[in-house]
């Protein structure tokens, strides 16, 4: 099974942030070396990769923490361990 992010196989995700980027960069002759001039898209672009990075890596973090409750204590609180990933989803990212 292929991992999804935001309902896209993460290749395809990365491809179009890719093509985004891409997007964002003109060709000036007038620049030394003839090279692509980056616009403010190359910043916007790393912010983003890392955002997801953090966002991932609090959404582990939580399902983790979640999942290894003890179970009396997961049922004080009306948490269930089989439903860590969706407790840390809708934590994390907003949505359910």
């Amino acid at each position: 099974m292929r991992k999804r992010q935001r309902g896209l196989p993460v290749p395809a995700l990365v491809s179009a942030i890719m093509q985004e980027h891409l997007a964002g960069m003109r060709w000036h002759p007038a620049a030394s070396g003839h090279r692509l001039e980056r616009t403010g898209r190359m910043r916007k672009f790393i912010g983003r990769l890392v955002s997801a990075a953090e966002r991932r890596a609090r959404y582990a973090r939580t399902r983790r923490e979640i999942a290894r409750l003890p179970l009396d204590v997961a049922l004080d609180v009306d948490l269930y361990p089989r439903d860590a990933a969706r407790i840390a989803r809708a934590a994390v990212y907003g949505r359910d």
